[in-house]
């Protein structure tokens, strides 16, 4: 049987919860630091033993472990995806402007003004080095029936490797974490990010994020960016 290599592990192991305007939510511990000086916001700190789920090596070909509260989640390397990075890209290829819903779909053409890029047969986009501020760029992607792009995992950033656009998330307040839409973390910052514009404790000064040589980094919502759209499924 084909050995698979494991990848590392990243433990977190600390939570806290923040109240704000009488609303719960709970974030990983990066961002303490500058909500506990947040005159706005009332912090109540919580270090939490959690199971570690990391701890029988589930993620496979060279993903990392990320343990969470009640789960994990497998942050797959390049070329691979599935709950446990178990699955080959190479394996569903589509032709080009042909794409597929998941592993069990079959190859069916992007919508029109849509194509696939470096043979990721999961999606269709939209490039246009026009730039746009964080809303004109999503409104012209609801326009055209799509959203924002999505990039969640790193073969998904490396689609567009080298250029500087908008990705789907922002924030309303310091030290909210960024996500996705559907409420999942966003994974993949560049070194030291999200900094709001040199670490401001009290003032929200970068609310959004740009993509730029595979990693995501906190700029304002009004400077001008590369747009990416992606297709609705």
């Amino acid at each position: 049987m084909k050995q698979i290599k494991k990848g590392p592990q990243k433990n977190e192991f600390c939570s806290f919860v923040v109240f704000k305007n009488g609303i719960c939510s709970l974030h990983t511990e990066y961002a303490l630091t500058r909500l506990v000086n947040n005159p706005n916001l009332s912090v109540v700190y919580k270090k939490e033993f959690i199971i570690n789920h990391c701890s029988n090596t589930p993620c496979m070909n060279g993903a990392t472990c990320v343990n969470k509260l009640d789960e994990y989640v497998c942050l797959c390397d390049l070329g691979y995806f599935g709950k446990n990075c178990d699955k080959s890209i190479n394996n569903y290829y589509c032709e080009t402007d042909y794409y597929r819903l998941n592993e069990t779909d079959i190859c069916k053409p992007c919508m029109s003004g849509f194509t696939t890029f470096n043979n990721y047969p999961f999606n269709c986009y939209k490039r246009e080095y026009i730039q746009r501020d964080y809303e004109s760029v999503n409104s012209y992607c609801r326009d055209l029936n799509s959203f924002l792009w999505t990039p969640k995992t790193r073969t998904e950033r490396n689609i567009f490797a080298g250029n500087r656009a908008w990705v789907n998330s922002k924030i309303t307040y310091v030290g909210e974490p960024f996500v996705w839409p559907d409420g999942l973390r966003v994974y993949g910052m560049g070194d030291g990010e999200p900094n709001n514009g040199g670490g401001n404790n009290n003032l929200l000064y970068e609310n959004a994020l740009k993509y730029h040589e595979n990693y995501f980094h906190s700029v304002h919502s009004t400077v001008t960016l590369t747009t990416i759209c992606q297709q609705l499924n």
